[in-house]
């Protein structure tokens, strides 16, 4: 049977092998320990079994072609169904914060990223996070909903992992750790 089909105790001894890896009682999605440095729940790890077969089940992780990776795009769902997946940004190209710092910028512009002319001109461009302009207007924050440069946004990009499918930046995506001092 594939994968999602399987039955819970079947299913347990069937993920490892596939690249799963349980740490205590979190299951991480194949890839997220060795690429990323902030975890989301239900993104990048499930708090019990449970959870992960729930996932496993819903985008028909079949083991042999597709096996829960990050990033990964199924061919039934455009992607895998995760809380904050975005189905514009659909790309099977490396992660979106392994890219050099321009091609970073470039991509997030697509995923609702938005920038303007500086507050001042030291400033060329200001560099938005989606939904900061919108929602937050005068009151964003420098280094937490916009960024005065390139590197800031790909330093950014790089700490929490925004990938362009699961992560876009969203000023209401929540992370663990937050803006923690690394």
């Amino acid at each position: 049977p594939r994968l999602y089909e399987c039955r819970d105790p079947a299913m347990r001894k069937k993920i490892e092998p596939i690249g799963w890896q349980c740490r205590g009682n979190k299951y991480y999605r194949p890839g997220t320990l060795e690429s990323c440095k902030e975890f989301i729940r239900g993104v990048h790890y499930f708090d019990s079994f449970a959870s992960a077969a729930q996932f496993i089940r819903v985008n028909r992780i079949d083991g042999v072609q597709y096996t829960g990776a990050l990033g990964e795009i199924c061919s039934n769902s455009n992607m895998l169904a995760t809380p904050n997946a975005s189905p514009t940004a659909q790309s099977q190209s490396p992660a979106l914060y392994n890219l050099p710092a321009a091609e970073i910028v470039n991509r997030l512009r697509k995923i609702g990223w938005k920038w303007k002319k500086g507050k001042n001109e030291l400033d060329d461009f200001l560099y938005y996070r989606p939904g900061a302009l919108e929602k937050l207007k005068d009151q964003a924050v420098s280094g937490i909903h916009y960024f005065q440069n390139v590197d800031e946004v790909a330093e950014f990009a790089r700490k929490f992992c925004i990938d362009g499918l699961e992560r876009t930046g969203h000023i209401d995506e929540v992370y663990e750790n937050r803006y923690a001092d690394p």
